[in-house]
């Protein structure tokens, strides 16, 4: 019995360690209802990339917003949380913890144009595809 817990516990590890970027697709598609996603994604939940999108709310299209990488600091489990420092386009963007008091972000700043949060914006605008 010890061996197939022992089997089960390592196995589990094993793919918490190989946990694959995608997951973090996942995440953001359902944060933010499908409006941003990620593509042509690379690496691990711990250390990887991607391009982030933006979903078009009128045409559904899919329009290319930034290059993101992002990587985990294993050092930060000592404080109680786990983080990880994003970049966008290679420069520094922030970062993104999680811990027992939930989530948090940490000078996030992406910068993007102004139509992609003018075409969310609720009313006749945003709903005519209103591009500024």
């Amino acid at each position: 019995m010890k061996r197939v817990f022992a089997f089960i516990a390592l196995l589990a590890l094993f793919l918490l360690v190989q946990a694959p970027a995608w997951q973090i697709d996942s995440l953001l598609a359902s944060a933010t209802s499908g409006a941003l996603r990620l593509a042509r994604i690379e690496g691990t939940l711990w250390d990887g990339r991607g391009q982030l999108v933006v979903i078009d709310p009128v045409s559904r299209s899919v329009q290319p917003w930034t290059e993101l990488q992002w990587k985990w600091l294993p050092g930060r489990l000592f404080k109680g949380e786990a983080l990880w420092r994003i970049t966008g386009d290679g420069k520094p963007a922030g970062d993104i913890a999680v811990g027992v008091t939930g989530w948090r972000a940490d000078g996030l700043a992406l910068l993007a144009p102004a139509r992609f949060a003018l075409e969310r914006v609720p009313g006749t605008f945003g709903h005519l595809g209103w591009r500024g």
